[in-house]
């Protein structure tokens, strides 16, 4: 429904028009589209230190060829072909930083923006386009996998790129030739690009047959067929060349959605990954609900679409072949928000005044506030992560003879990345000097050593906890911390503490460094 419809529906006032209108300008429009961009584009600027998954992919990127990304990778990872070839492309292209590699992902993230303002213009009613662009903008982790070397953010985009080929074919009537190809083409493209596709496909597939029965158009009908069975081809392409060697991967995040987790997962997307506060979580789920009975009657092929992606899902995390939380839906989250964005919209339109002015105050204070508020406080302070480079960077700075480097075991991925990264300023002819070491062949466990050390002025953890005694009588040691969950910090200092004496710490977002001097008995603390 355009402005004008909205004018002339019954009990359409002008007034309520004149709002729309001024929402939708192309000012207001084109500022949030700026700004979502800006804040995309500060966070990759802002150029973090790699944290512990991104270097476990890095070592692999750095360590392979085109050809060895399609075997089973080191340290339990799994990640497209697609996006690891584009990754290796950016690092034979631009070197092998943090922001070369993290430039594709930038590329992918600012195309999202766009791809959503197409889909949501074509959804969406007066009024709810604003707002679903805002949340598109500002969301966490809209904004986080846009400047994160993770396929997470490409996951996003060929979501919305499906849903955007399925408005521009299946809803328009009779399916041409040419759309019936691009139809046919788009579903290889997908699987190769992101796994998750393979249930957004699901969800396109179900849709465009239903549309399709709905019209009784037998040569539709026909033609969709053609295109799913080459989807189906080139999943099993995939399945075969990649996925199938992912069962390990998968066992290890199996318990983000195991047993009854799995639809308490899907509830709270709003919140994990979708960074709402837990408050707000509620109210989004029922505006989302509503939003989706109301597309329902004038856009039934966004629902089914929608509803059979969601069951798809579902169906695969109950049988345990994909986990179903946190990171790993986030590509369903901008149907979410379309949802979202509907139900607040028609409410407020339909609903009494007292009732609408209750539901606007309630999403602006619990949902818009919050999130715009998060991201403009990140915009002018980007947030860290495991900030290993500046640790050792410190660390190289107040390095004395007799000095030692202790390496906990999560901390061995990121700085085997730094002592091989050729374009990362002089932290590798540092590493050469002060911490030789030589790389492992790795191996898919992800707890793999990454290095050995080559003096003794590095020792590297192999276990969680610290091996003390390899450190007695050392005066000086430098303990570094990175990705030590489920362990504390607390936890970390306690242990240290009851063998060393802790001289100072300094932290790197949520790594840790601490100098501790094992020559002497350690005093006791209150």
């Amino acid at each position: 429904m355009d402005v004008a419809s909205e004018r002339a529906r019954p009990g359409g006032s002008a007034r309520t028009a004149g709002s729309w209108s001024l929402l939708h300008s192309t000012w207001v429009i084109a500022g949030v589209l700026a700004f979502g961009a800006a804040l995309r584009l500060v966070r990759y600027l802002s150029d973090r230190s790699l944290w512990l998954d991104e270097s476990y992919l890095a070592i692999n990127l750095m360590t392979r060829s085109y050809r060895s990304l399609l075997e089973t990778l080191d340290y339990n990872q799994g990640a497209p072909i697609g996006f690891l070839w584009a990754e290796r492309l950016m690092l034979d292209l631009f070197g092998d930083s943090e922001l070369a590699l993290r430039f594709f992902p930038l590329l992918v993230g600012l195309a999202s923006l766009g791809l959503f303002y197409l889909v949501s213009r074509q959804v969406l009613r007066a009024g709810a386009l604003i707002l679903a662009l805002v949340l598109f903008a500002t969301m966490e982790p809209f904004i986080r996998y846009s400047a994160e070397m993770k396929q997470y953010g490409l996951d996003i985009a060929v979501a919305l790129g499906l849903v955007y080929v399925f408005l521009r074919t299946m809803e328009n009537g009779e399916l041409s030739r040419y759309q019936a190809l691009l139809v046919g083409l788009t579903g290889p493209v997908a699987v190769w690009l992101s796994h998750p596709s393979v249930f957004v496909l699901a969800g396109f597939a179900a849709a465009g047959l239903y549309l399709a029965l709905r019209r009784r158009d037998v040569t539709a009908l026909v033609r969709q067929a053609l295109a799913y069975g080459l989807w189906l081809l080139s999943f099993l392409v995939v399945y075969l060349v990649a996925v199938r060697d992912l069962r390990d991967l998968q066992e290890t995040v199996q318990g983000v959605s195991s047993g009854s987790r799995t639809i308490k997962n899907l509830y709270t997307i709003f919140n994990d990954p979708g960074g709402f506060p837990r408050t707000a979580v509620g109210l989004a789920a029922a505006a989302t609900l509503v939003g989706a009975v109301y597309l329902s009657q004038r856009r039934p092929g966004i629902v089914v679409l929608a509803g059979v992606t969601t069951a798809a899902l579902l169906v695969s995390g109950a049988l345990g072949l994909y986990p179903v939380g946190q990171r790993f839906i986030v590509f369903l989250l901008p149907i979410v928000v379309l949802c979202l964005a509907e139900g607040v919209a028609v409410i407020v339109r339909d609903a009494p005044r007292m009732l609408s002015a209750g539901l606007v105050f309630a999403v602006a204070a619990l949902i818009v506030a919050p999130v715009v508020g998060t991201a403009a406080k990140r915009l002018v302070s980007p947030p860290q992560i495991e900030e290993i480079e500046p640790l050792l960077d410190h660390v190289a700075a107040n390095w004395r003879t007799g000095d030692v480097l202790y390496l906990s075991q999560g901390s061995q991925y990121a700085f085997r990345y730094y002592a091989e990264c050729d374009d990362c300023g002089t932290i590798k002819s540092v590493a050469r000097k002060l911490w030789p070491s030589h790389p492992t062949n790795g191996g898919q466990s992800q707890t793999t050593p990454a290095i050995v050390a080559d003096a003794e002025t590095l020792f590297v953890g192999a276990e969680a906890r610290l091996d003390y005694e390899r450190l007695v009588g050392r005066n000086r040691v430098w303990l570094l911390h990175t990705h030590f969950f489920p362990r504390t910090e607390e936890a970390l200092l306690e242990e240290a503490d009851a063998s060393g004496a802790r001289m100072r710490c300094t932290h790197g977002g949520a790594s840790l460094l601490c100098l501790y001097d094992f020559s002497r008995r350690p005093r006791r603390r209150p």
